[in-house]
């Protein structure tokens, strides 16, 4: 009998969320912060669009926290940009530009959200790259989410000079995913060991 994808999906949300809570908060503390180094040495050895605009994400439910970038000297010139859900119906998000906690607020779902000014929105197709968190990824860019087609929507539109990275913890690597038509894949897969390209099937 066929498998069908998205009930498979779900069970693999399961099985993965589980995995990624078994990683102690010390654990995850010590690895964000080699993630957040090797992504600024990262950003730091290429040339990039000007202005410098990035795609982030606040962390919730164990992913990997990559906040501290917004900390670092060396990135003072980058745009930072964060989601915030502007319409639960119909899974849209908007980003604005954030610089430090006060320019944030809670939001959807009790996740920390960049306050809704105007002049601060940041589209996505003009991001140097998108940093794009996930439940678990594969070799090939295959991106498993919690479901909620949010990212879906925001890939979706990207032109192919924006990078999208996948970021995640090496336990959450595996060899495949269930993949339906609209799944966009990662560009590249960033995690505590560095930061490597997708190879495409």
């Amino acid at each position: 009998m066929a498998v069908n994808p998205r009930e498979d999906k779900q069970r693999w949300r399961s099985q993965m969320l589980r995995l990624r809570q078994t990683l102690t908060v010390p654990e995850r503390q010590y690895k964000d912060e080699q993630i957040c180094g090797i992504l600024e040495s990262f950003l730091l050895s290429r040339s990039w669009p000007v202005p410098h605009s990035i795609g982030l994400y606040r962390s919730m439910r164990g992913e990997v926290n990559l906040f501290s970038l917004l900390e670092r000297p060396s990135l003072a010139k980058w745009i930072f940009a964060f989601p915030a859900v502007e319409s639960e119906e119909n899974r849209q998000m908007r980003f604005y530009r954030a610089a430090k906690e006060e320019d944030f607020q809670t939001g959807h779902y009790g996740i920390r959200e960049p306050l809704r000014n105007e002049q601060n929105a940041v589209e996505p197709q003009n991001f140097a790259l998108l940093l794009v968190p996930g439940l678990a990824f594969t070799e090939s860019g295959v991106r498993l989410g919690y479901g909620g087609g949010y990212y879906d929507r925001v890939l979706a539109v990207l032109p192919p000079s924006v990078l999208k990275i996948g970021v995640l913890y090496a336990v959450q690597r595996v060899a495949d995913l269930p993949a339906e038509a609209h799944d966009v894949r990662m560009d590249m897969l960033l995690d505590e060991n560095g930061v490597v390209s997708c190879c495409m099937p």
